[in-house]
């Protein structure tokens, strides 16, 4: 399976699209969303049905502050559900088990591929995978930090390498 490469066209699509949703999702009007960015109803709007070219990373990091939103979600590199920081390490636990790991927008699915098979994950799953993983990490941190022998409590307030008193 080819990896799914991005025209600008279609990244700017992308982007118009995902601000417009994030905005309905919020229940701002453009004039709501104008009044919280500092930037014109006219120029939001613009962005939104894809006239403008080339938005800053400024004015996207502003959009997307005001959304509540990941600007990399509205970039397009990213789906709602799962930020770029749980993807980036689902995606080294992946390379572990021999899986490569890619994020399709276009399709709003996640792509895993090895070199025998290629599994589509949807978002809500690669979230579930990271919540499971996240639990299971806290679990057996706590087992470890329950065992007496392995580590030596130290208290907040006491500076390092003085003994207890």
């Amino acid at each position: 399976m080819e990896r799914q490469e991005l025209s600008i066209k279609e990244r700017e699509q992308i982007t118009s699209k995902r601000i417009y949703e994030a905005r309905k999702r919020k229940g701002y009007s453009i004039a709501e969303l104008a009044s919280l960015t500092g930037i014109s109803a006219a120029t939001l709007q613009r962005y939104e049905v894809g006239k403008i070219k080339n938005m800053s990373l400024d004015t996207l990091r502003t959009v997307a502050t005001a959304l509540d939103v990941d600007p990399i979600y509205l970039f397009g590199m990213s789906s709602e559900d799962v930020p770029l920081e749980k993807s980036m390490l689902l995606d080294r636990l992946f390379s572990k088990i021999g899986y490569s790991v890619e994020y399709r927008p276009l399709d709003d699915i996640y792509v895993a591929e090895s070199n025998d098979d290629i599994i589509q994950i949807a978002p809500s799953d690669m979230l579930d995978l990271y919540n499971t993983t996240v639990s299971f990490f806290s679990f057996k941190f706590n087992e470890t930090k329950n065992k007496s022998n392995v580590f030596e409590r130290i208290a907040k307030d006491q500076p390092a390498g003085q003994p207890d008193k």
